[in-house]
């Protein structure tokens, strides 16, 4: 009867021993017996996790392109000198007033000659003094030339009259009915007569195309002694 119990107790030992070893083994999964093998291997299970993008659309605005100024382009002039030029002088600053010189300064020295010549710009007379002193004169444009001292209307060519009276005397008689005609290489100058002479003061008709601006200037000759008083009429 005690072997019995003694091999039933032998039994039961090895069943528990055999369930517990199992539950170990499976909670563990460790030390398989040989031959066993898991698929996959436990050792390469790799936990994988899916994601799913959405896609989303991203505006891009670009910032406006910069307006610059517009720039002109400029060229540069070379400034133009007003007035006609010729032999270094100019007809800028002429006019048709009254243009007087010297004061009313008398000398005694006669005048000599009268020189009338064309040029590109100007027309040019120029009355020689036998003095080195200067001279007053006055030119201006009149509506008629007269003579002096009777005051008989002067005929002149050209339709402006500019009176000329330089404060020097001529030599007697002999400028009585002087004149001069111009040719057509005159701009302006169309006529020079003798208007008379009267206690030291003579008086010159010069007949002008039209009412131009003129310029009035003395120079004196220190070599000879002589001065000139030279008129210019502007080609306009």
């Amino acid at each position: 009867m005690r072997g019995k119990y003694t091999i039933f107790l032998v039994l039961l030992i090895t069943l528990v021993a055999g369930f517990w070893g199992a539950t170990i083994l499976a909670r563990q999964n460790t030390a398989l017996p040989s031959g066993v093998t898991t698929t996959p291997p436990l050792t390469a299970v790799t936990r994988t996790t899916t994601s799913t993008l959405t896609p989303t659309t991203v505006t891009v605005t670009a910032s406006p392109k910069p307006v610059w100024p517009t720039v002109t382009a400029q060229t540069l002039v070379t400034p133009v000198p007003k007035g006609c030029q010729q032999d270094s002088g100019s007809t800028a600053d002429w006019n048709t007033d009254d243009d007087i010189g010297n004061g009313q300064d008398m000398v005694s020295g006669p005048i000599a000659d009268v020189l009338p010549s064309a040029g590109s710009c100007y027309d040019t007379i120029v009355f020689r003094i036998a003095s080195s002193e200067a001279p007053g004169f006055v030119a201006r444009y009149v509506p008629q030339v007269t003579d002096d001292p009777t005051g008989v209307p002067v005929s002149l060519f050209g339709l402006a009259d500019l009176q000329l009276t330089i404060y020097a005397p001529v030599d007697g008689a002999s400028w009585n009915g002087y004149e001069y005609r111009t040719g057509g290489e005159y701009g302006s100058l169309r006529h020079i007569k003798f208007a008379g002479s009267f206690e030291g003061v003579t008086t010159f008709g010069i007949g002008v195309k039209d009412k131009v601006p003129f310029a009035v200037e003395y120079s004196r000759d220190e070599s000879n002694g002589t001065g000139t008083v030279i008129v210019y009429l502007a080609h306009e």
